[in-house]
């Protein structure tokens, strides 16, 4: 079948909602169009036939991480399949997780507001503890074991909290006296 314009040649270079026509766009429209009213003249339904398989490819489901493509490992998300020539496939397996999830960077946050956040990924808190530093404000996360990457959901994340080693001084400024020696 031919599609085209019936005076000349010219190039259907956007035609089609902007892109190129080709065999899958107005020609499959015009043949299904076609098939769908003569098939009712057949005494009996066509069979349905596989597609011949690819002799010079095969297709590897893969998945974009580290800034090139990987081998799906059976459970990464954004997967696509694609067809490679040659044996050019991906070699390398992609290290995704079962439901994973991205882990944010809750250093610098209050310890309530890291565990709100690494709830709503879903993540679990653990807490440790590492001696305070002069000046360092207490109730802080300094740190995070992963402290970044992704997990699967319900994982744990270490926070890294100060906590000090012989007390904390008081506020006592601009207190009474008595009430500061209290």
């Amino acid at each position: 079948m031919w599609v085209g314009y019936p005076d000349k040649l010219v190039p259907m270079t956007h035609e089609y909602h902007g892109h190129p026509v080709a065999g899958g766009t107005f020609p499959a429209k015009i043949w299904n169009t076609f098939m769908t009213k003569a098939l009712p003249y057949l005494k009996q339904p066509p069979e349905p036939f596989p597609p011949p398989p690819s002799l010079y490819a095969s297709p590897v489901t893969v998945t974009f991480r580290h800034g090139e493509l990987e081998r799906d490992n059976g459970v990464c998300n954004d997967t696509t399949q694609i067809a490679f020539f040659g044996g050019e496939e991906p070699k390398r397996v992609a290290d995704c997780k079962p439901n994973e999830v991205e882990v944010p960077d809750v250093r610098g946050d209050t310890l309530v507001a890291a565990k709100a956040r690494l709830a709503g990924q879903p993540l679990s808190a653990a807490i440790v503890y590492k001696p305070a530093e002069a000046g360092e404000r207490l109730g802080i996360v300094v740190g995070q074991i992963p402290a970044g990457g992704v997990l699967s959901a319900w994982d744990k994340v270490t926070l890294v909290l100060p906590k000090p080693l012989h007390g904390v001084v008081p506020k006592l400024v601009g207190l009474q006296i008595e009430r500061a020696r209290s």
